[in-house]
């Protein structure tokens, strides 16, 4: 998922409101849907992956991770 991720940033759902600087996709792994939320920086042409999870409190999770400054370590 995250190579296809990388050929083409644009190809998830781009989230609105207090998280619209996020992209999720959505991909099945062991029967089970999973979320991979990411942040395109454009100016730079870089890719953050923010958060891999299931549906279940996914968004809440991300928006408090989010307001809390929380950061990727480094691009991928």
């Amino acid at each position: 998922m995250q190579a296809q991720i990388l050929q083409d940033p644009h190809r998830g759902d781009r989230k609105r409101g207090a998280l619209r600087q996020v992209w999720v996709e959505k991909f099945k792994a062991q029967n089970d849907q999973w979320l991979v939320a990411y942040i395109i920086e454009e100016r730079r042409n870089i890719v953050y992956f923010v958060a891999v999870g299931q549906h279940e409190n996914f968004y809440r999770d991300l928006q408090r991770h989010l307001e809390r400054g929380g950061k990727v370590e480094r691009p991928l």
